[in-house]
Parts: structure tokens; sequence; C-alpha cells
């Protein structure tokens, strides 16, 4: 009976010994699978995109985007030479690298044209939320940014506004500024803006006063021989109606210079048709103005038949002429 006891005993102690050590087993077991979790999480924490890892009986299989292949290449064999991992399954995807790495924003009379790269899809969406989603159609995705390219692209487009003609461009760590601003105060907010650039970049500003949106305009005043003229026309007008006005008539006055596009399809012809009537006058005065000429003054009545022809042929102007007979 004695011995029976002591057999029962001993089984006992064998059965909670054997409990004992399989439970400390399992408990290493875990721990260990839970170390090779945090090791991986780790080392998957410092990649760019946030590339992820599951562990799953020694194996680590990988999702998502490096940045760089030269990211891929520090990761991979960090993962496969850690204690439990028995192999690296990658099933992740590379960035093409860009190189340089580029954002072009261009004002011109084309209009806003944008080119270049974002590293994710954040930045990509901050442009457009700036600039428009079709604007971003020309943006492609690419590894190797610059760190703080985020910031660095927020300031390209708060420079924008200020650029009359120009182009606002970051290059890896270079943003620059070159063209034309319309004021001073432009001129001294791009200043202002990149005084303080982000961390690791550099600025290359080469701005100047350019000529001033002022809506398009053009008047004359015909008395005693002379045109005295005034207004605001395309740049590329103006050694045109003055010579065209000097072969009329002694010329005085200023002309202004502007870069609008509103209205800018019916010069020259409008202009120097308005010369070519004002001068026909006894005395008298023009003034061309979105779309509309207007025409007042004394004329004989052939001189205003002459007129009427001339400025008959013109089409999509809108024609206010008030003319009187020479007393």
């Amino acid at each position: 009976m004695a011995l029976r006891r002591l057999i029962g005993l001993l089984a006992v102690v064998v059965l909670v010994a054997g409990a004992w050590i399989v439970t400390r087993h399992l408990d290493a077991v875990a721990e260990r699978r839970a170390a090779t979790e945090d090791a991986v999480a780790l080392i998957l924490s410092g990649t760019r995109h946030g590339v992820t890892g599951e562990v799953t009986q020694g194996v680590v299989a990988l999702s998502g985007t490096f940045d760089t292949e030269r990211e891929a290449a520090d990761v991979l064999p960090r993962l496969a030479g850690l204690d439990g991992v028995v192999r690296v399954e990658d099933a992740t995807t590379t960035l093409p690298l860009g190189a340089p790495y580029t954002l072009t924003l261009r004002q011109g009379n084309a209009g806003l044209q944008v080119s270049g790269m974002v590293p994710d899809a954040a930045v990509r969406a901050l442009i457009a939320d700036r600039l428009g989603e079709d604007l971003t159609a020309t943006v492609e995705r690419r590894g190797g940014a610059p760190e703080r390219w985020d910031e660095a692209v927020t300031l390209a487009l708060d420079l924008l506004p200020s650029v009359q003609t120009g182009v606002v461009r970051l290059e890896d760590n270079v943003l620059s500024v070159s063209g034309l601003v319309a004021t001073r105060d432009d001129r001294d907010r791009i200043r202002a803006l990149t005084f303080d650039p982000p961390d690791g970049f550099t600025v290359d500003l080469a701005v100047s006063l350019g000529e001033i949106a002022r809506p398009l305009s053009f008047s004359a005043r015909y008395e005693a021989g002379r045109l005295i003229l005034a207004g605001n026309v395309p740049q590329v007008m103006v050694p045109a109606i003055l010579a065209h006005a000097r072969d009329r008539a002694e010329v005085s006055g200023t002309l202004n210079t502007s870069t609008s596009e509103q209205g800018r399809r019916v010069w020259p012809e409008v202009a120097f048709a308005a010369l070519d009537a004002l001068v026909l006058t006894e005395s008298g005065a023009v003034s061309v103005a979105g779309g509309r000429l207007r025409l007042n003054g004394v004329a004989t009545a052939e001189a205003q038949a002459d007129i009427a022809e001339r400025l008959g042929r013109l089409g999509d102007v809108v024609l206010v002429v008030t003319l009187d007979l020479p007393e």
C-alpha cells in the first residue's frame, strides 16, 4: 500500500514537473516570438513609407513600398539575420529613384504648368489642394526625396502667387525662384518667405520687376494736327503703334505696357483702325477697351462716311461713334 502511494505521489510530481517544463517552454517560445516581432517592427519603423511585416513561425512576410533600392538592401539582410527568423518573404515594391529630385512650377502665358516628383500621396494631395487635381497629372511618384521635401513643396506653393511670369523650382536641396514680379511688394514677399527655408535647403533668387498686368486699353486725342496717346498696351505693340501714329501726325503722350491677355486678340488691328479713323476728324478722341471702340469728335460728311467704312471692317468690336459736322 505504501509503495502504491509512493508511486502515485511520484506520478503526480512527474506530471506537475512536466506541466511546468511545458509551460516554461511555451513561455520561452512566446517570449522569443515577441522579441522577434519587436525586432522586426523596430527595423521596419525606419522605412520611409512604412513597410509592414508579419511574423509567423519564423517567417517574416513583408508588404508595402521601399523608398529606394538602397533602403531595401539595408533592411532585408538585417531582418534575415534576426534570431528567430527562418526566412523573409518579400512582397514589397520599390519606387524608381528620382535623381535629381525635382518639382517645377512654371507660370507663363500658357498658364500654370507643374511637373516633377513626389514621394507619396500626401505630398501629391498637398499640391492638388492648392493648384487643382488636374495639374498633378504630370507629377510622378519617385523615391529619394530629400528630408523635409513636404515643407519645401509648401514653401514653393506659397511663393507661386508672387511670381508674375517665371519658375519656382526645387532640385534636390535647392529652391530657386526666377522670373518677373509685378510689384516691389511681391519681390519683398518672396525675400521674406525664403529668408528661413526648411533645414537642409538653400535658396537661389533671380527675380526682377516686370510689366504689370493692367487691363489693356488704348486712347488718343487728335487736335491741331497732333496725336496725344495714352493707355496700357502689350509690350510688343508699343513700337508698331508709335510708328503707325507718327506716319499720320506729330505724336506725344505715354503708352504703358501690360502683360494682360484680356482682349489681346483685337490688337493690333483695332488700335491701327482707331488711329486711322481719328486722324480723319478735324478734332476728336478715340478709346479702345474691353472689345469696345468709342470715337467722338468733329468730321465732315465725307470723312464720316470714310470712318464708317474703315471701322465697319473690324468685325467683333462694339462701335460707339458720335461725330458732329463742322460749324
